[in-house]
């Protein structure tokens, strides 16, 4: 994740269930491990973070909570060729897949937030 002052780098780590979501965060020039865990309940929704103040984590933790975890892992595991994936969108968010491997799983999907572009690469 990248603006012209800022560059964020790290791996991510999705877990998708009936009634809750968790996405665990390692950044690269941070030492804890940080996570967003999206309960439902019906219509509900409550996301807890165990991300401090400073800059760079809430740029990740607001880009996660807007996306809505579960939605954004249903949608990364629809199978599709390129010519025919749907981008996923909300407010501030815009996110294409560019690559997928042989078995149709994405390999690539870059995106932007607000001023920040962003890629993430999937291992196979």
């Amino acid at each position: 994740m990248f603006s012209e002052n800022t560059y964020i780098s790290g791996k991510i780590s999705i877990f998708n269930q009936k009634e809750i979501s968790q996405i665990k965060i390692n950044l690269d020039r941070y030492p804890k491990t940080f996570l967003i865990t999206e309960v439902r309940e019906g219509n509900q929704k409550k996301i807890n973070n165990n991300f401090n103040e400073s800059y760079e984590e809430n740029i990740v933790k607001n880009l996660f909570e807007e996306i809505t975890i579960s939605r954004f892992s249903k949608w990364l595991s629809e199978l599709c060729n390129l010519n025919e994936c749907k981008e996923y969108a909300t407010q501030n968010v815009i996110i294409t897949k560019e690559e997928i491997h042989a078995n149709k799983k994405i390999k690539k999907i870059v995106g932007s937030y607000k001023n920040f572009k962003f890629a993430v690469i999937f291992k196979s």
